[in-house]
């Protein structure tokens, strides 16, 4: 994994200990976790917009998704960093910022 995408090395590994736990140990924390609209509004389930994330249903899903984030999520770490993180830091730090939006990708 290169090692500067570490959003993308947290997510993983949330993910992967999150699912792993609620399919291999608390099959409860899958069921809780999952995304109802109607249990959103009536019961003020704010959690699960995110929670729903984070578990699979099966270890093959699982490996999928993580296997496909795993190419995915470095490029796409770097292009948001560019156009989003650098315009900030030029705004906070003018000299920081600027080297940030000169890096080459």
């Amino acid at each position: 994994m290169n090692s500067s995408a570490p959003g993308t090395v947290g997510i993983l590994l949330v993910t992967s200990i999150v699912s792993l736990l609620g399919l291999y140990g608390r099959p409860q924390l899958i069921e809780r976790s999952l995304f109802r609209p109607y249990e959103l509004v009536r019961n003020s389930r704010y959690y699960t917009l995110v929670s729903s994330g984070l578990v699979h249903g099966s270890l093959t899903h699982l490996l999928f998704n993580m296997l496909t984030f795993y190419f995915f999520g470095p490029p796409l770490e770097r292009s948001w960093h560019h156009a989003v993180r650098a315009p900030v830091l030029d705004r906070v730090d003018p000299e920081r910022g600027a080297h940030l939006s000169s890096t080459p990708q």
